[in-house]
C-alpha cells in the first residue's frame, strides 16, 4: 500500500504540469512536500518509467515527461476499501447511468462532489429516483485530479461524449452497459440498487401492480433541457398533467444549441426551469414593446409642438 501510494504521489508530481516537461529538481521538491526524502522514491520512479507511464528524456537528472493518458490513469490504481459503503457525507467521484429518452441508449454521467448526499439531492430536483450507482471516496484536496483521471479513463474506453458535454458519455445498448459496469467496478464501489425515498410528499407515491412508484419518474422529458422531466401545472400525484407549450422552433435534441424550425406549431413538454425562463423572455418582450410604443408617442408629441 505504501509503495502504491508513493507511485501515485510521483505521478501527481509530474502530472501537475500536464504535457510540459518537468525537471527532476522540481519533482524532488514536490516529493519533499509530500514527505518523501531524496532518493527514497527512485526505485518506484524507475518502475513507472520502465512501465511506460512516465517518459524520461535525456540522461538522469535532466527532464521527466509524463505520458498523460497513462499517468493520469495511475491515480486510480490505489486500492479501494470495499469492506464498507462510503459515508453519506463523503467526498469523491460518482457515476450513474440514465436512459436517453430520445435515442433510447444509455448515458453515463460522471463527476465529483464534496458531499455525496447533498449532490444526490441536487440531482433529484430533476429526476426523483437518481442515485449514484458507483462511488469512489477521494479526499477533497485530490478531487480535481481524480475527476480528470476518471474522465481520461472513460475516453480510453472509446466512449464518446454526449453532445458538447465533457462529463456525459454515450454507452449504447444494454450489452454495452454491462461491459461499462464491469469496467467501472474495477476502481469504484458499486452502490446498492435499492433506494428509499426520503422527504417525499405522499402525493408522489402511488400504488401500482408493480408496487409503490414515484410518479415523478414517469413524467415525460423536457424538449429543451437535457435529462430534465417536464413540469406540471396541476396538483402533484396521481392524474397530474405535464406542462406543454406550442412553438415553431425546437432544439434538435434536448439541450442542443442547434435549432429546428417547423412550418406548423409543435406541442413540446417543458420543464419548470425552462417555463420560468420562457415567461421572463415573453415578459421582457412585452415590456420592450410597451417602452417602444411610449417612446414613439413622445416623439409624436414633440413633433406636433
Amino acid at each position: 500500500m505504501k509503495k502504491q501510494s508513493m507511485k501515485t504521489k510521483i505521478v501527481e508530481a509530474v502530472v501537475s504540469d500536464y504535457n510540459n516537461p518537468v525537471s527532476q529538481k522540481i519533482v524532488a521538491r514536490r516529493m519533499k512536500r509530500y514527505g518523501y526524502a531524496s532518493h527514497s522514491y527512485y526505485e518506484s520512479l524507475n518502475e513507472l518509467i520502465s512501465g511506460g507511464i512516465i517518459k524520461r528524456f535525456g540522461t538522469r537528472g535532466l527532464y521527466l515527461y509524463e505520458n498523460h493518458n497513462n499517468a493520469i490513469r495511475a491515480i486510480l490504481d490505489e486500492p479501494v476499501d470495499r469492506s464498507k459503503l462510503p459515508a453519506s457525507d463523503a467526498s469523491g467521484i460518482y457515476a450513474f447511468f440514465v436512459k436517453c429518452p430520445i435515442w433510447d441508449w444509455w448515458i453515463l454521467k460522471v463527476g465529483k462532489c464534496t458531499n455525496k448526499a447533498a449532490r444526490e439531492k441536487d440531482y433529484r430536483g430533476t429526476i426523483g429516483s437518481i442515485v449514484f450507482q458507483y462511488f469512489r471516496p477521494v479526499p477533497k484536496n485530490r478531487l480535481t485530479k481524480a475527476e480528470n483521471a476518471t474522465l481520461a479513463f472513460c475516453r480510453d474506453q472509446g466512449w464518446n461524449p454526449n453532445g458538447n458535454t465533457v462529463e456525459q458519455f454515450v454507452i449504447g445498448d444494454d450489452e454495452a452497459k454491462k461491459i461499462a459496469m464491469q469496467r467501472l467496478n474495477e476502481f469504484m464501489i458499486q452502490m446498492p440498487s435499492t433506494y428509499a425515498y426520503t422527504n417525499t410528499k405522499k402525493a408522489h407515491i402511488i400504488d401500482t401492480l408493480d408496487g409503490k412508484q414515484d410518479v415523478r419518474d414517469k413524467r415525460p422529458p423536457c424538449a429543451f433541457m437535457a435529462n430534465t422531466p417536464a413540469g406540471i401545472y396541476t396538483k402533484a400525484g396521481y392524474g397530474e398533467r405535464p406542462r406543454k407549450i406550442y412553438t415553431y422552433v425546437v432544439p434538435k435534441t434536448p439541450g442542443s444549441v442547434e435549432l429546428v424550425e417547423y412550418p406548423t406549431l409543435q406541442a413540446c413538454y417543458i420543464s419548470q426551469l425552462a417555463w420560468t425562463i420562457r415567461r421572463c423572455t415573453l415578459r421582457d418582450v412585452k415590456i420592450k414593446a410597451k417602452k417602444e410604443k411610449t417612446r414613439q408617442r413622445l416623439d409624436e408629441l414633440d413633433e406636433s409642438v
